[in-house]
């Protein structure tokens, strides 16, 4: 797993006052390969309280071209990764013009992203750059693997809100309180 640098200078300052910061009002995601080699993702991730919003019932893929008539743009919404050619979206040329476009049908707050590539042994391919817009297309933020090296796991994490807790904080309240009710038992019976 790869984390990738933040440069848009918006974004930073959002990122220095708050470690876990969220994107709000995000239209559009914007994946390009950093170094200007063949664009290849299986799968784009961006989640939302939770949930998945590049998944196709809640966002459209659009790429520059495909290399095949079976590599599309969609792929990467399917929900399925790290995938293999051709299940995955490769564009139909090496450069800096080849991207991948998610769109999401109603602007969304992004608590995290991960972009996942394709899975070989090792691949220059899977080494990103992206940017978010807002539905007047201004940028919000971008971010630049500037290392160069491939992604060992096939999966880059754009960013991550690690606050997202998937218990909710009633629910740990009453876990700590049901342990503390057992301990106690415990303790009674072992007397």
């Amino acid at each position: 797993m790869k984390r990738i640098l933040m440069t848009t200078a918006v974004a930073a300052a959002a990122l220095s006052t708050n470690a876990h910061a969220a994107f709000a009002d995000v239209k559009s995601v914007v994946v390009k390969n950093s170094l200007s080699t063949w664009l290849q993702v299986s799968e784009v991730v961006a989640l939302s309280g939770g949930v998945d919003q590049a998944l196709a019932a809640t966002a459209t893929a659009t790429g520059t071209g495909n290399f095949t008539s079976t590599s599309t743009p969609d792929k990467t919404i399917d929900g399925v990764a790290p995938a293999a050619f051709p299940e995955i979206y490769h564009a139909d040329g090496p450069g800096v013009d080849e991207m991948l476009t998610i769109t999401f049908n109603s602007p969304v707050t992004l608590q995290s992203l991960f972009v996942f590539g394709r899975t070989v042994s090792s691949s220059e391919r899977d080494v990103y750059d992206v940017f978010l817009y807002n539905a007047a297309g201004a940028l919000i933020a971008s971010f630049f693997d500037n290392d160069g090296t491939p992604n060992t796991d096939h999966r880059a994490v754009i960013f991550e809100n690690p606050e997202v807790d998937p218990v909710p904080v009633p629910a740990a309240g009453l876990l700590f309180a049901g342990g503390a009710l057992a301990m106690a038992a415990r303790r009674k019976v072992t007397r």
